[in-house]
């Protein structure tokens, strides 16, 4: 196929190239300088190495009383499996569907209490709100979460020392699927 441009167009499709090529430098620039490392010793994932097929489902903010319920009418009408990253304030609302969550097989981790900006909050604060929300997934499901996902995607070392101590693991995401 030969493409013909104007020169017009041909400005226009370099800076589009040149746009795309700077937001995957600022991505890259932007992850925490640590986020290699912190992937090589398992503390954050972002992917699972596979030679199957397969992606992983996940839901933050939940569980909301409608939207909630119907995602889970949806799943398990297709026989699927998810994990449901939850806030501990809507959990307390929605019990039961954290019941329901486990009783249907799907992994339910951890995602603040109260979705808080983490940035411009102290240690005790990040804590607080990890302890609270897996106290309140464990009284309600009898299963302590194994994972945890930072509202906003907040990383900092302080953060990660936390979760560690916590036996967390961070679940976090890659740029492909966003």
């Amino acid at each position: 196929m030969i493409l013909l441009l104007r020169k017009k167009n041909i400005g226009f499709f370099f800076t589009g190239l040149f746009f795309l090529f700077l937001s995957f430098g600022i991505y890259n620039f932007a992850l925490h300088p640590n986020m290699y490392r912190w992937k090589k010793e398992k503390i954050v994932i972002t992917d699972v190495k596979t030679d199957e097929k397969a992606v992983s489902l996940t839901f933050d903010d939940g569980p909301d009383s409608r939207n909630t319920a119907l995602l889970l009418d949806t799943l398990k009408k297709h026989r699927t499996r998810a994990t449901f990253f939850v806030t501990g304030i809507n959990a307390e609302k929605n019990p039961f569907l954290l019941q329901r969550m486990r009783h249907e097989g799907h992994e339910i981790g951890n995602h603040s209490y109260s979705h808080a900006d983490f940035n411009y909050k102290s240690t005790e604060f990040i804590l607080d709100e990890i302890v609270k929300t897996n106290d309140i997934i464990f009284r309600i499901t009898g299963q302590r979460p194994t994972l945890f996902r930072p509202p906003g995607g907040y990383l900092s070392y302080d953060m990660v020392d936390l979760v560690r101590k916590e036996n967390l693991i961070i679940a976090y995401w890659t740029y492909q699927q966003d």
